[in-house]
């Protein structure tokens, strides 16, 4: 014997499933975004594509994350995505001079290859100071890098969130 459901049950059923099926992709686009470089000379070697989950805006030092760019023209508008790694946290004591960036004391990236190239003297960038509890500092991987060492911080509020490399994780 077969049981039939009523019509009403079903086409409800149906809708519901309907339903669930098309809000899952549209979750997903509410939570990820996707980050593209498409620069010549790249700050992260090897990372041309990157997906931002927007929901993980808790930076740890060491992580791909991506943040909003301000103060930065004429190289780049207000409001440019930008993927970094950060380095500095709120707190941290940060040393730039010649020799590099020291976070901590500690080294992190060498040098400031980028000065002749911004028409500056090297000198100009050499600065120490201490993160406010709403700053970070972005760091790039490659020589070519422009990143907080030459425009400075981050504020919290243009974080965007944690960026991942569907092939490489930088941490």
């Amino acid at each position: 014997m077969i049981h039939r459901q009523p019509p009403a049950r079903f086409w409800l059923r149906a809708a519901l499933l309907t339903g669930a099926i098309c809000a899952l992709p549209w979750l997903a686009l509410q939570r990820f975004s996707i980050g593209f470089d498409p620069q010549t000379d790249q700050c992260l070697p090897g990372a041309r594509l990157f997906v931002v989950d927007e929901w993980n805006r808790a930076p740890e030092r060491g992580q791909a994350f991506a943040f909003r760019a301000h103060g930065l023209a004429p190289w780049f508008r207000d409001g440019t995505k930008m993927i970094k790694v950060v380095d500095g946290l709120p707190g941290d004591r940060v040393a730039i001079s010649e020799r590099g960036v020291a976070i901590n004391d500690h080294l992190v990236v060498e040098g400031l290859p980028l000065a002749a190239r911004l028409r500056k003297d090297p000198a100009a960038f050499a600065r120490t100071f201490a993160l406010a509890p709403d700053e970070y500092l972005f760091l790039g991987r490659t020589p070519a890098s422009f990143d907080g060492r030459y425009w400075g911080t981050v504020r919290r509020d243009a974080l965007l969130g944690r960026a991942y490399q569907p092939w490489r994780d930088w941490k």
